[in-house]
Formats: structure tokens, C-alpha cells, sequence
């Protein structure tokens, strides 16, 4: 098995590595770079080759809300529960309560995040976003809402929930047309 170090971690066998910069000619972005399916480039990609994004589909979830707000379907300041109702947070009913998007988005919740442990290293055992809505309900506290910055992938689901309740595709047909 192959291994790449990453940030101190090691994923195994990833299944590409994508080093690029963004090129603006005339004005339109245009992606350059060099790909490879296997950390060794022994393999080069092709039209169906998946390439892992991690933590960049923060940046389209975040942008996807931001136009919401800027359409008025959506709000940084209203809690979270206007749009998702089974956010009732077990052990702190009050960060269920008051969390927002701008709470959520920005790691400012103090629930504690889900551990590799549980997800997987990838988040192979998340099954998508209804799961992230009962997961962050039963999440533990580790700090007051808004105290700390506390990293938790698991609320971007909530906010991806959040995004399909009130528009039903969106984060798909935005990221197209305005990312």
C-alpha cells in the first residue's frame, strides 16, 4: 500500500493529487496544473478520474449561503432551527436554539466534534445530511457557543441541509453557475 503524507497524516492510496494554479488570461480563470492518479504519476487521469476536494467544498457551502443571504432566502443572524427544527441539541438545548449559519459556518458552536473514529477517515460511515442533523443534535459540548473556534465537519452537513431546505439543489446548481 502506498502512502502520502498529508499535514502530518497518512492517507492511503489516495486516488489522485492535483498540484495547480489558477491562470486569469483575458480576464477568465482558467485551471493549469499537472494530475495524477497515483502519488507516483505512473497512471495519468482522464475525464472519469475523481479527484478528492476535502475541505474546498467549505468555501462553495459558505459562497452557496452568502448568495442566499444577498437573495433574502436566508439569513447569517436567524438560528439554524428556522429552517432545521430537529436541531435540538441534547446536551445544550440553547446552542440548538441560537446557533446560526455564521455559528456553524464558522466552527463557533462548541460542540465537540465527531471524531475520525467514528466517521472514518474519510467520513466513509456519514451518510449524508439528514444523519449530520440527528449527529450534531447528540453531539457533546466541549465549550459555550460563539466562545472558541472548534473545528467540526459534521455541521457542514447542517448547513448543506440547510441550503436544500430552502432551495432544492442549489449548492449543486450554484457552485456551477457562480464558482
Amino acid at each position: 500500500s502506498k502512502e502520502l503524507h498529508i499535514g502530518g497524516r497518512i492517507a492511503f492510496d489516495p486516488p489522485s493529487v492535483t498540484l495547480a494554479q489558477p491562470l486569469v488570461p483575458s480576464g477568465r480563470p482558467v485551471l493549469h496544473g499537472q494530475e495524477f492518479t497515483t502519488v507516483d504519476g505512473s497512471i495519468k487521469p482522464d475525464l472519469d478520474t475523481v479527484s478528492l476536494v476535502a475541505s474546498c467544498t467549505k468555501a462553495f457551502t459558505t459562497a452557496a449561503c452568502a448568495i442566499l443571504v444577498d437573495e433574502g432566502e436566508s439569513s447569517w443572524t436567524e438560528p439554524v432551527r428556522i429552517w432545521i427544527p430537529a436541531l435540538k441539541t441534547k446536551h445544550d438545548p440553547e446552542i440548538g436554539n441560537r446557533a446560526t449559519l455564521v455559528d456553524v459556518s464558522s466552527h463557533r458552536t462548541g460542540l465537540d466534534p465527531l471524531e475520525h473514529l467514528v466517521a472514518g477517515f474519510l467520513e466513509e460511515f456519514f451518510h449524508g445530511d439528514h444523519e449530520a442533523v440527528s449527529i450534531a443534535a447528540n453531539l457533546p459540548v466541549a465549550h459555550d457557543l460563539r466562545s472558541r473556534f472548534l473545528y467540526n465537519n459534521n455541521l457542514f452537513g447542517v448547513v448543506g441541509l440547510a441550503i436544500s431546505l430552502l432551495r432544492p439543489n442549489f449548492w449543486h446548481t450554484s457552485t456551477r453557475a457562480y464558482l
